[in-house]
């Protein structure tokens, strides 16, 4: 056992190494990693949906976001829907900042932590 202990950490070290064009996993996307495995990718798809038709249908996307966001962890499917429309998500819209409108750094760190990582320069 401790020898395969000792291949995780090295697997790690491997994987943990930053670069220009990888960002490793850091300790506190631990939630993130887990979250993988808690949406089929159906599931997945009809999050990012959702996020879609509140955007498309223009009115009160903040408070379309938040109502359909009760108990239920969006923070990757948001971040996915950004990075398969960006168009639509980070465009001239600006759709991501009128879904997290109202919002502050603490609160979108704390509820969307992906989403305030990766999408910074956008909200």
């Amino acid at each position: 056992m401790p020898q395969l202990n000792e291949k995780a950490k090295n697997l790690w070290r491997t994987i943990a190494i930053d670069s220009d064009v990888y960002q490793p996993p850091e300790f506190k996307d631990e939630k993130l990693l887990m979250n993988l495995f808690a949406l089929s990718a159906k599931g997945m798809q009809r999050h990012i949906k959702a996020m879609r038709q509140i955007i498309e249908q223009g009115e009160s996307v903040g408070r379309n976001l938040s109502s359909y966001a009760i108990a239920k962890n969006i923070d990757l499917p948001l971040l996915a829907a950004c990075y398969q429309y960006p168009d639509l998500f980070l465009g001239t819209r600006q759709s991501l900042k009128a879904m997290l409108v109202g919002m502050n750094d603490i609160d979108i760190a704390t509820t969307y932590p992906q989403v305030g990582r990766f999408m910074a320069s956008h909200l």
